[in-house]
Formats: C-alpha cells, structure tokens, sequence
C-alpha cells in the first residue's frame, strides 16, 4: 500500500496564487490532505485558500515561513509531509505529476 502524503503550504499574502496551487494539488489525487497555513496575511489568501478546497489554518500574525510550517506539520495526517515553499506557488498545474 502507498503511503498517504499531506501537503502542507505555508502562506503569507499569496491571494494571487494560492488558489491555483491548491486546486492543482487537490486535483493530483497525489495528497490525502492540503493544508495551507496563512501566516497573518492581509489579503484574501484564506478566503481563496478555502474555496480552492485546503484545510486552513490561520495564524492571528506573521511568524515567518518556519513556524507556519511547523504549525501545518503538527496538524497534517498523512504518513509523509511535503511542504510547499511560498517561492514555488507560481508553478503550472503540470508541476503535480501523478506516476
């Protein structure tokens, strides 16, 4: 049996891209759970972030990349963790190949 993967994205003001990242990860079928984690944002990064289909979990203020991911591993289920840098959002949705 395969292991089950989290997906774990920090996210601080990536309204712009987030939604996209979590539609294309949710529709890789490769991730039991997508689990973005908005480190204060001031925009409608958790908004966007729900709508795509992640589990949220929002951070009353910016802590930085480094707790916000640690915060989203303490929570993820899965047997492995992937984390997704803030730096990659911008990739095409070809980036979540399934083998």
């Amino acid at each position: 049996m395969r292991p089950t993967i989290s997906l774990v994205i920090p996210a601080f003001n990536e309204a712009g891209t987030v939604g996209g990242v979590v539609r294309a990860a949710i529709s890789s079928k490769l991730f039991l759970e997508v689990i973005v984690v908005d480190d204060g944002s001031e925009d409608y990064t958790v908004n966007l972030a729900q709508k795509a289909g992640a589990d949220v979990i929002m951070l009353p203020q910016n802590y930085g990349k480094g707790f916000a991911t640690r915060e989203g591993c303490l929570k993820a289920q899965g047997d492995l963790i992937m984390c997704w840098v803030p730096a990659l959002m911008k990739l095409p949705q070809e980036a979540f190949v399934s083998s």
